[in-house]
């Protein structure tokens, strides 16, 4: 999903769900939503 879809089906802003993201991204090392699908 975008993060559009993802703000809107969670009741957050999408700048929120980026930032969520982003720390995702940091902790495990990875840098794209593929490789953090992966990873898990």
């Amino acid at each position: 999903m975008s993060d559009t879809e993802i703000s809107r089906r969670l009741g957050i802003s999408a700048h929120t769900v980026r930032d969520h993201l982003k720390k995702a991204f940091d902790k495990t090392g990875t840098n794209s939503r593929g490789r953090l699908l992966r990873l898990l």
